[in-house]
């Protein structure tokens, strides 16, 4: 009888979604960590789905290595050196090439499953999982963060786990992050620290989060005292303390975030063909993209799949900070609009700062065009609008623009030729999906997070009444499960 702690033997045969090899043993299918397809692994039994119809294992010997196997260098990560590994580069053991080909694999599978559509589509047969350049000599993230334990040491939690594994510096992340050298602290009334470190060299911002019942502005100095402790002497580093996700709800009132050091955000750059570069304000719990390179292949790459022309109409939808944003306003011209729909108020209020007066996220060719930012939900913006009309040209009162949302915020007047989805790791949902189908654009953008939320997301527009025409993917996270994917649907 397996249960448990048991340890069984397992040929494995494909990657799934969420990081594991599938394989069989016997009639029991297994969902195994660290394995490899073309493996035979004995595995140790850590869960038993509902009825014991699955099993869910960590390889603790590998009986048969596949030539896409390699070492990893970073013990705390590897499962050969350490019993509790770090999460968070599952794919670490495995060759790069490799991994990308896993992660195409796992994109069909969904867009098959859950997306309907036939294995023998040429649009999936041949997917291919794109590299994203970056040095070879430094790590890919931009964006980290480290819980901290009751020592106020930092470390990371290893896989489904709460406990916490101290850590030093992250091979993944960019020199800049490392060079902080925040692991030589001691964070007692802090539960966890996140680092943003923009690519260009501008100064990172550390984001120090309270423990429950501490008041940041009670810490500030002891937590500038400890900071100045840690960071190099010739560093300009920006931080803030923010309380903890709960703290105060009983009461009715939160307190308030303290700035440390700096002015509470980060500037990042992008460069462009010419040589110029736009520059976005994000703001401590702001969203930009991890990797060092996604920025501007996304900027490049959504641009060209909307096909938009001068003078037309995008909505960006899940808008972040601006950076689709300033890719569509570029595409659009002068007589462009473009409408940005953002729920995260920090997030809006960046992307307000970034295309208004004092912003400098507008190429030469966006300089006069209407940006209309909205803070809101998607689902709910889409929802409080009505439907635009096809006659109606433009977007709203040009007096407007770059206003928040509020109950007096304008509303589109015509139809969008092109919207842009960017949703977080859920997806859209059938929801947002059928009301853009109301609204009737002629073509979606889609950039997904998550393969199985644009599966269900592909189903919900196939059965609206729109094909897949292009997709692609990006491995913007190497050496983890995680895989982008634009995807563009057409009328059918």
């Amino acid at each position: 009888m397996i249960e448990e702690g048991s340890e069984i033997e397992v040929d494995l045969d494909r990657m799934a979604h969420g990081g594991a090899a599938v394989g069989r043993h016997e009639s029991l299918v297994c969902f195994v960590r660290d394995g490899l397809p073309g493996e035979r692994v004995r595995a140790r039994v850590e869960s038993l789905g509902k009825g014991g119809r699955f099993a869910n294992a960590r390889a603790v010997e590998i009986l048969n290595p596949s030539p896409d196997r390699r070492s990893y260098d970073w013990a705390p990560a590897d499962p050969e050196r350490t019993e509790t590994p770090v999460g968070g580069v599952d794919y670490a053991h495995i060759r790069p090439e490799a991994q990308r080909q896993y992660k195409a694999g796992v994109i069909r599978e969904q867009l098959e499953r859950l997306g309907g559509m036939d294995p023998a589509d040429g649009l999936l047969t041949d997917l291919t999982v794109q590299p994203l350049d970056a040095p070879s000599d430094e790590g890919w993230r931009t964006r980290v963060h480290w819980a901290v334990d009751d020592s106020g040491r930092l470390g990371m939690h290893p896989y489904h786990g709460s406990d916490i594994i101290p850590v030093e510096d992250l091979p993944f992340a960019i020199a800049g992050i490392n060079a902080l050298r925040l692991y030589e602290g001691e964070w007692r009334s802090i539960q966890r620290i996140d680092v943003a470190a923009p690519a260009c060299g501008n100064p990172p911002l550390v984001v120090l989060t309270a423990v429950d019942g501490v008041v940041p502005e009670e810490i500030a100095d002891d937590i500038d005292v400890e900071l100045g402790m840690c960071l190099p002497t010739d560093e300009a580093v920006g931080a803030v303390i923010l309380p903890a996700p709960r703290s105060g709800r009983s009461r009715g009132e939160k307190p308030a975030p303290v700035v440390v050091r700096g002015s509470g955000d980060v500037v990042e750059e992008l460069s462009l063909p010419d040589g110029s570069s736009l520059r976005f304000r994000v703001g401590a719990g702001g969203f930009w993209q991890n990797h060092r390179a996604a920025p501007e292949r996304l900027y490049d790459l959504v641009g060209q799949a909307t096909g938009l022309a001068e003078g037309e109409t995008a909505w960006d939808l899940y808008a972040g900070a601006g950076l689709l944003t300033a890719a569509l306003a570029d595409r659009v011209g002068g007589p462009g609009t473009v409408w940005a729909v953002e729920g995260s108020p920090v997030t809006a209020a960046d992307a307000e700062f970034n295309f208004g007066p004092e912003g400098r996220a507008r190429t030469p060719r966006a300089a006069q065009t209407q940006i209309v930012t909205t803070r809101a939900g998607v689902e709910q913006a889409l929802a409080r609008w009505g439907t635009p009309s096809r006659e109606a040209h433009g977007g709203a009162d040009p007096v407007r623009r770059n206003r928040p949302a509020s109950r007096y915020s304008p509303e589109p007047s015509s139809i969008p030729d092109v919207v842009v989805l960017d949703p977080p790791r859920q997806g859209a949902g059938r929801k947002v999906l059928e009301r853009l189908t109301q609204i009737g654009p002629r073509r979606i953008v889609y950039v997904s997070c998550d393969p199985a939320a644009l599966g269900r997301d592909t189903g919900y527009l196939a059965a609206f009444g729109w094909k897949l025409a292009e997709v692609t993917g990006l491995d913007m996270y190497p050496d983890t499960h995680h895989v982008e994917t634009l995807a563009v649907f057409e009328r059918a």
